[in-house]
């Protein structure tokens, strides 16, 4: 999931600064900033269809998707169950420091 946003955010932050920015270098906060809200974005999406999804389909979607995520959303021990499957605002994803 990492590699396939990084990717994507690449293709779009060089489009921008060719097109939009004649040639403008992004400052590294900006770039840092628009990653992990491509990763919250990411996130919200694979939570969204988790919740619609019913019965085994579901179940095993969940096991894969938790194990992808966990690492990353800070707190995550903290959490309630069922998490990645409910509605709600989550803490965020883990930040470099």
């Amino acid at each position: 999931v990492m590699a396939v946003e990084s990717a994507r955010l690449i293709w779009k932050l060089r489009y921008e600064r060719v097109i939009a920015r004649d040639g403008r270098l992004f400052e590294e906060r900006e770039v840092s900033n628009r990653w992990y809200a491509e990763l919250e974005r990411r996130l919200a999406l694979e939570r969204r269809v988790l919740a619609l999804l019913t019965g085994k389909r579901k179940a095993r979607r969940a096991i894969r998707v938790y194990a992808v995520w966990r690492p990353l959303v800070q707190s995550s021990s903290d959490l309630p169950p069922g998490w990645m499957s409910d509605g709600g605002v989550l803490v965020g994803i883990k930040r470099g420091r």
